[in-house]
């Protein structure tokens, strides 16, 4: 269908672009699994990912209804194997429900078909993810995209990807502003998204008053409230490498930002990998005398 693997989740084991293995720690550890791709092109998109939705359902539907088939005495576990395959099916594909942190198949499906703005609004999220992978910088995004992105605003996941977007696109034009409205609004939705997201909100509000508005305080009280470890490694580090900026220590900064490029090695998945390290660059390009 034109879509390309990204991560995938089973359970606690998380398998990234290429072929990398590590361990999520994020809700639903144990209990769940998922996988993440990313459209190549925009041709006929919504039917595409309309099938490409389907195909996760349609493969539990197929795979217990094939061991239940096969002629061999069954056990506990190729019961409950079939049993659990053949309703997860059927309730993915038939029953559309959303929680804070999951939209279920059947919702997307539902939205593509018959929510255009919602629908449109996913689809415009997946491009430009899409865009960052294959090298573009924020400043860089489609604008048709964006704007589709934002253009619908309720308590989802898929509001503050929206904005998360927004932001870092104003956030590299220089435009504070918007960033900041686009910021704000990710802040408000942030209950609707795991405790990750919620962590990075944190270090980009930091950030962004430090670098953009030379609110010292302001950082300090972001970078207070955060946890000591957070799920993703090397954001308190920026939040202190953007303090020391904006107190005009920029070799202390540099040296913070150090601690981040090493934390941001160790990601699991590469392309997220590689656009943090992109991020990286400029930053330090900006902090180094001419």
């Amino acid at each position: 269908m034109g879509f390309r693997f990204n991560t995938m989740r089973i359970g606690p084991l998380q398998f990234d672009r290429p072929f990398r293995i590590s361990r999520y720690r994020g809700p639903g550890a144990w209990t769940g699994g998922g996988a993440s791709l990313l459209p190549g092109n925009t041709d006929n998109l919504a039917l595409h990912a309309v099938v490409m939705i389907v195909g996760g359902p349609l493969a539990n539907l197929l795979s217990g209804s094939a061991l239940l088939l096969m002629p061999f005495s069954k056990g506990y576990f190729s019961w409950a194997f079939v049993f659990c395959s053949i309703i997860g099916g059927v309730v993915e594909l038939l029953i559309p429900f959303r929680t804070p942190f999951l939209v279920s198949d059947a919702s997307r499906i539902w939205m593509l078909l018959r929510n255009r703005q919602h629908g449109e609004r996913w689809l415009a999220i997946l491009k430009l993810g899409a865009e960052l992978n294959e090298g573009k910088m924020p400043e860089s995004l489609s604008a048709g995209f964006l704007a589709k992105a934002v253009a619908v605003r309720d308590l989802s996941p898929d509001t503050v990807t929206a904005y998360a977007f927004a932001y870092s696109a104003a956030f590299h034009r220089h435009n504070d502003v918007e960033a900041a409205q686009a910021l704000e609004t990710c802040l408000q939705f942030s209950t609707c998204v795991a405790t990750a997201l919620r962590e990075a909100l944190m270090s980009d509000a930091a950030v962004f008053q430090a670098r953009k508005r030379k609110r010292i305080d302001l950082a300090e009280q972001w970078l207070a409230s955060m946890p000591q470890t957070t799920q993703r490694p090397g954001l308190r580090s920026r939040v202190q490498a953007a303090i020391l900026e904006a107190q005009g220590d920029n070799q202390g900064a540099l040296t913070k930002l150090e601690e981040v490029e090493k934390a941001v090695r160790t990601l699991p998945n590469q392309a997220q990998r590689e656009l943090s390290l992109r991020f990286l660059r400029r930053w330090q390009s900006d902090l180094r005398p001419p």
